[in-house]
């Protein structure tokens, strides 16, 4: 296989300066040298586009640097960035972390470890505002994650994402099928069903990045939830909607439907549980056999009165 150009795709909006200029920094001391930079402002609100402009030369790579009209969220940035650029490979970038030197080529390198690869993804550290680490895997962080290689990962996919966008690198031509992005998903998440559903997925035990956690950026699954109804709506719900649109974009593949159909019935069990049907503790048992934390914490969840649901809450999130 020749070189291949790596195309990074950076949607920035409201950027912290300094954190921008770490990044840009990481980007210039990559050591694969095929790499060219795709930048797109959403509109950012708290730095002028002329100044963005200017601390952006600090990029030594080739680049482009573009504002969109009006601010579209980061799905729909990453959605045109995917379709405006080219090169053989996209690897998708936060505005805010620390790329170590090593981590294209590295990528690079995996996607030729097998002839059917559409993604190469790794793992990395959790760093703070200051640049510490505080984390030195994504195991640390979150206990009980697995990483998952190989092909047939779809239903994987189809329940939950499995690595944050900004530690793959995806063949290019596989993203561009893709588009548009499905808006009831992540671009990560969207990418990953599609590469997964092309070809294999190959992993890297290697932290490659610095990703760093912030006010503006933290999740979890408990996320904006404050009581048993809106944990249903935000994680349940949701969920169906995110698979009902799925189902639209995969209407003629009979594997996708089939699999769509297995989740969409779990989400209906779940949801029935929660409004108090214990006659699907079962199906949440089921549930939990292939996705362990959220169906542990369902079993327990679904049946408790709303009060003992909001004092769990509390301990969790602090």
């Amino acid at each position: 296989m020749g070189e291949k150009m790596v195309t990074v795709l950076l949607s920035v909006y409201n950027p912290n300066v300094p954190w921008l200029l770490q990044l840009y920094a990481s980007l210039n001391a990559q050591t694969y040298p095929h790499l060219q930079v795709a930048i797109r402002d959403d509109g950012s609100t708290s730095l002028a586009f002329d100044e963005l402009t200017r601390l952006t030369e600090a990029l030594t790579r080739p680049y482009t640097l573009v504002q969109n009209e009006r601010n579209v969220g980061s799905t729909k940035t990453f959605e045109r960035l995917t379709i405006e650029s080219g090169g053989d490979f996209f690897a998708y970038c936060d505005q805010d972390d620390i790329w170590y030197p090593e981590k294209i080529q590295t990528l690079v390198s995996g996607m030729q470890t097998r002839e059917d690869a559409t993604l190469c993804y790794s793992d990395m550290h959790i760093i703070d505002g200051t640049g510490a680490c505080i984390y030195k895997s994504y195991i640390d962080r979150y206990k009980h994650h697995v990483f998952y290689e190989g092909r047939g990962l779809v239903p994987i996919f189809l329940k939950r994402n499995i690595f944050p966008g900004c530690t793959l690198l995806i063949d290019a031509s596989v993203a561009k099928k893709a588009m548009p992005m499905n808006q009831q998903m992540y671009h990560d998440h969207w990418l990953a069903l599609n590469a997964a559903n092309d070809g294999a997925i190959v992993w890297i035990d290697k932290p490659l990045l610095g990703y760093r956690i912030h006010g503006d950026n933290q999740t979890s699954f408990l996320k904006e939830v404050t009581s048993k109804e809106t944990y249903c709506q935000s994680r349940i719900v949701q969920h169906i909607h995110m698979l009902t649109s799925i189902s639209e974009r995969f209407a003629a593949d009979e594997v996708v439907q089939a699999e769509i159909a297995k989740g969409i019935a779990a989400d209906h069990a779940r949801q029935a549980y929660f409004h108090g049907n214990v006659g699907k503790i079962f199906d949440i048992f089921a549930y939990a056999k292939q996705n362990r934390a959220v169906g542990l914490f369902e079993l327990v969840a679904g049946i408790c009165p709303d009060f003992v649901f909001r004092w769990m809450l509390g301990k969790l999130k602090k």
